[in-house]
């Protein structure tokens, strides 16, 4: 009942077009996450979903039924903002402005508002942006057992990558106003459509290396010559692409098996995973992430090897091939 679909949606504050004729279609029952950068549109076009702003053209339906110039009370949605937007209320919280209440207790108001008026669509804008990293986990947990209990439809927007990978259904990565991509975590993730994907999700980002297609289905680095890759190359040779590798692909190697040498300019140990920052040349720097620690340390020479299973290849354009 509370399938969405927005069809050639388009917002423009001035002459600046800032949600340039998006469509996209929301299922029944399905957590859809909007994530990108700050200033991609995305809370802009969930206001838009809510009534809160017009819609400049296109149309935006909600359970079957066109919505786009109704107000936002005759739409059947709830929406749980940023900042809560409480007021006084619950009755052991009475005397307790909403202001002086504690950790959570706000938004999980804020979302208790929200189901009691049990909507066709529940809207979530950056909720657990405001909390701290053990509260987030939690509420986190508490969306997705909500969405599982209710069998709602809910859209949620987040710039945190990790809030997109454990919520969603689906992912819809957006960038100056577009859509860049709509897939499942694991679709967005393993196979990005092209590089702002690739270096947006994901952390640490994919790795992207210049590389040109050689002869018989290889590739070449930029800068050493070397083969790289053995499989199909959809190119011509002499072509340059863009080679995508996650950082949990890399791994430190013996000299004679490895693709790339270089030196570690960073180290982090975060207890279960390390992730060491290696500068190839001057141009060129690879990140690795692997579980554990290593001797390695910063300045010391590293050979890096890689798995070519899941990487990503982008042509000139940056879409992916």
């Amino acid at each position: 009942m509370g399938a969405v679909t927005l069809s050639g949606v388009r917002k423009f504050y001035g002459a600046v077009e800032v949600v340039k004729g998006i469509d996209l279609t929301v299922a029944d029952r399905e957590l859809v996450v909007f994530v990108g950068p700050s200033g991609c549109g995305k809370s802009t076009l969930l206001r838009m979903i809510a009534g809160l702003q017009d819609v400049d053209a296109g149309s935006i339906d909600i359970a079957g039924r066109d919505v786009t110039d109704l107000a936002p009370a005759l739409r059947g949605v709830a929406m749980v903002f940023q900042n809560y937007a409480l007021y006084p209320q619950i009755t052991d919280l009475l005397a307790r402005r909403p202001k002086a209440m504690s950790d959570g207790q706000p938004q999980c108001v804020a979302i208790g508002r929200a189901i009691v008026r049990k909507p066709q669509l529940f809207l979530f804008d950056e909720p657990l942006s405001n909390l701290d990293a053990s509260l987030r986990v939690e509420t986190r947990s508490q969306i997705a057992r909500l969405h599982r209990d209710l069998q709602a439809t809910m859209i949620f927007v987040t710039h945190d990558q990790v809030e997109a990978m454990t919520l969603a259904d689906r992912i819809v990565v957006l960038n100056a106003g577009q859509v860049e991509q709509v897939g499942t975590p694991r679709e967005v993730y393993h196979k990005p459509a092209n590089i702002f994907v690739a270096g947006f999700i994901g952390s640490p980002a994919m790795n992207l290396i210049g590389v040109n297609a050689g002869l018989g289905n290889t590739l070449q680095f930029h800068w050493g010559g070397g083969i790289v890759w053995q499989g199909e190359v959809p190119a011509q040779p002499g072509a340059a692409l863009t080679l995508g590798l996650r950082p949990d692909r890399l791994m430190l190697v013996a000299s004679e098996q490895a693709q790339a040498t270089g030196h570690v300019k960073t180290f982090e140990h975060l207890g279960d995973a390390t992730i060491l920052g290696v500068r190839i040349n001057a141009a060129t720097s690879l990140i690795l992430k692997f579980a554990g620690d290593t001797s390695a340390r910063i300045g010391d020479q590293v050979h890096v090897g890689f798995d070519q299973t899941g990487a990503g290849l982008f042509d000139s354009t940056g879409q992916a091939v």
